[in-house]
């Protein structure tokens, strides 16, 4: 269910991204979704919607137990550090 919520979310965008790829692991619980944004401009916007959306999916798809959210909202401010660390390097790379 959350790869579904993923997908619509990310198709929704004004400059939608392209699906490259999509895995699972042997016994289906973890998963990857890889897209190609259309500019590095769009990469960042692109990884702030998927960020935010993957775990409101998740958290969708749990049943929205008491407490998830601000698990959640800890769990998306960790993958927007990351993700705004990358993007700083992959800058500082074309330099």
């Amino acid at each position: 269910r959350e790869v579904e919520i993923v997908r619509s979310d990310l198709a929704e965008l004004d400059t939608a991204p392209q699906e490259l790829g999509f895995a699972t692991c042997e016994d289906g619980y973890a998963w990857c979704l890889l897209f190609l944004a259309a500019s590095d401009r769009d990469a960042a916007h692109v990884a702030e919607v998927a960020n935010y959306t993957v775990w409101d999916a998740w958290a969708e798809a749990c049943g929205n137990p008491p407490g998830i959210r601000e698990f959640c909202g800890y769990q998306f401010g960790i993958a927007k550090r990351v993700i705004a660390e990358h993007l700083a390097d992959d800058v500082a790379a074309e330099v």
